[in-house]
């Protein structure tokens, strides 16, 4: 009895930490790649750059912004933070930069 618990909750951890390599990855991915895409939108709108530099400066700025998220989703406790601090702004980067898109 006492090792098929100790069996279930290292599966669970193994699961746990697998949900985070998966946060990380793809949802650092999608939060960086519409913060680039919204970054260099805005730059160009504003006239503070080409758009071949826009792009080149936000592309920059979008791993930093990725690395920062891979640090934040193994530090952050709670693995339901994680999940929808990375769904929920990058719905919300992605829905803002399509929308401002459409209008030009």
């Amino acid at each position: 009895m006492r090792m098929a618990r100790a069996s279930a909750s290292s599966a669970a951890y193994r699961w746990q930490v697998a949900s985070r390599c998966a946060a990380a990855a793809v949802g650092g991915f999608a939060l960086a790649s519409a913060t680039s895409v919204l970054l260099a939108w805005l730059v160009v709108r504003l006239g503070w750059a080409p758009l071949a530099s826009a792009v080149h400066a936000a592309t920059l700025v979008s791993f930093a912004v990725w690395a920062a998220v891979i640090l934040w989703a193994f530090h952050t406790a709670s693995l339901r933070r994680v999940w929808l601090n990375m769904v929920l702004p990058s719905l919300l980067l992605g829905a803002l930069a399509w929308w401002l898109g459409s209008g030009s």
